[in-house]
């Protein structure tokens, strides 16, 4: 063995006895330890993470979100949509842009023209 070894063997078997011996400490020095220890991790307050360990975790989130946007199949489009929002509001807009259609409206017979326009929508547009 070299002389190196053998320092750092006796330094372990002197280090090792000292632990031993620390676990026979009386009941004053313990508490007295105790005491400052609590007074330290008091005084050092909450823990907190390192805000750059967030960094990570947004990153991955980011790269999940991304995943499952360009993965997903686009939604059908409804058929009775924005598309027959904007016919009936064109039908409305002819009917107040329409001087007769205001006529026929202040007609008293009502039931009668509903029935006229029902049957020329059955016969169709040549009539």
């Amino acid at each position: 063995m070299s002389t190196d070894d053998q320092e750092l063997e006796a330094f372990g078997r002197r280090a090792g006895a000292q632990l031993l011996r620390g676990g026979q400490v009386d009941a004053a020095t313990r508490s007295r330890l105790a005491a400052v220890r609590a007074a330290a991790l008091e005084a050092a307050g909450p823990r907190r993470r390192p805000a750059w360990l967030l960094v990570p975790a947004g990153a991955l989130a980011s790269a999940a979100l991304v995943a499952v946007l360009l993965t997903r199949p686009p939604a059908p489009l409804p058929d009775d949509g924005v598309n027959a929002v904007a016919a009936a509001a064109l039908y409305d807009l002819e009917l107040l842009a329409d001087a007769d259609a205001w006529a026929i409206g202040e007609e008293a017979d009502l039931e009668f023209i509903e029935w006229a326009a029902g049957m020329s929508e059955l016969e169709g547009p040549d009539g």
